[in-house]
């Protein structure tokens, strides 16, 4: 997809600083990252989206896409092709990390 009036690319580094933005978009980004880096960026999301509005409200969006293996509610073949997914990320040279559910 190419960049459009609507739409733009910004590379640099996401631990230190969001650029202001109505929306920020990650995908198959944050699930190679620990619990608290994660946190980290998604609070610099939170800084980085505009506020819009007389009341300041800030009403962006942060958009996150990325796999979620549930092994208790999905089927199981369903599971077994999202950790194929996840063992070509690990192909790839990404740390590959498995994430509890804590809640």
């Amino acid at each position: 997809m190419s960049e459009t009036k609507n739409l733009k690319y910004v590379g640099g580094d996401m631990f230190s600083s969001i650029p202001s933005a109505d929306a920020i978009f990650f995908k198959n980004v944050l699930h190679n990252w620990s619990d608290d880096n994660v946190l980290h960026i998604l609070k610099l999301c939170r800084e980085a989206i505009r506020y819009v509005g007389d009341d300041d409200k800030k009403l962006g969006k942060v958009i996150i896409i990325d796999m979620v293996i549930d092994e208790e509610r999905d089927r199981h073949e369903i599971t077994e092709t999202k950790r194929v997914f996840d063992m070509l990320i690990v192909d790839d040279g990404f740390d590959y990390r498995k994430r509890k559910d804590k809640g």
